[in-house]
């Protein structure tokens, strides 16, 4: 049981990891930005240009280290420039939140699906007991 678990868990999170990143890569166009450090705050400052107009996004993300004048690549969205984000498998593909909250969803069905199978009540013991399944032959 475990082994499909995983294995549906690995398929839903791939498929809604592609069909749910903001702005969208299929979709968008990427653009290539400097990074900047801010010297008050340390915050990563991705700067980047788009039909002559200058933009500017927080690249920082935890587990991602950027050095000041580093080149990196964003993805934006052509109707609105200004969302973009640092294209990178950690931070843009996968995320702390989702991945968090679909290991603990994941673990908590599973605990629930695993006591509800072990421990049944009384009364569907009984049940079960009870009903006799025969197998039907095969021209009956």
């Amino acid at each position: 049981m475990l082994k499909l678990l995983l294995s549906l868990y690995f398929t839903c999170y791939f498929c809604y990891i592609f069909y749910t990143r903001v702005p969208d890569y299929f979709d968008g166009e990427t653009v290539m930005a400097i990074v900047k450090i801010n010297s008050k705050t340390n915050d990563a400052l991705a700067n980047y240009t788009i039909a002559s107009k200058q933009y500017q996004i927080n690249a920082d993300y935890p587990l991602r280290k950027l050095k000041d004048g580093e080149s990196v690549e964003l993805v934006y969205n052509p109707s609105k420039p200004e969302m973009a984000a640092v294209y990178s498998l950690w931070g843009y593909w996968f995320s702390w939140g989702e991945l968090i909250m679909s290991v603990v969803l994941l673990l908590g069905l599973y605990k629930l699906a695993t006591s509800i199978t072990q421990n049944p009540t009384e009364q569907a013991l009984k049940d079960q007991m009870e009903t006799t399944d025969k197998p039907k032959k095969k021209y009956d």
